[in-house]
């Protein structure tokens, strides 16, 4: 079970919104290892997905196609690098 929530939590949520069973429940939360970027059907909750979104080489996304979320994951050049190369270039202060 994901940090404080069940199958029945998700559920009653989508009820308490007027959500048919079938509709994305999206969340985002911190990676359970350094290799992941999405957690599908959480705990055995059908359309319950964890996107994992402060990954400094990866960005992770859904797409719709067909009516069906996609996880798409994108390579990117890590944040604070392209900070520090902006900030010395202008000759201010860099980020860690």
């Amino acid at each position: 079970m994901p940090g404080g929530y069940a199958r029945a939590d998700v559920r009653r949520l989508r009820r308490a919104l007027g959500l048919q069973d079938d509709t994305p429940f999206v969340v985002g939360h911190h990676p359970r290892a350094d290799f992941e970027t999405f957690w599908m059907d959480v705990a055995g909750t059908p359309h319950h997905h964890v996107v994992y979104s402060a990954r400094a080489d990866r960005a992770a996304v859904f797409t719709r196609v067909a009516g069906s979320l996609v996880p798409q994951v994108y390579r990117v050049e890590p944040l604070a690098d392209w900070v520090n190369r902006g900030a010395a270039a202008a000759g201010g202060a860099t980020a860690r």
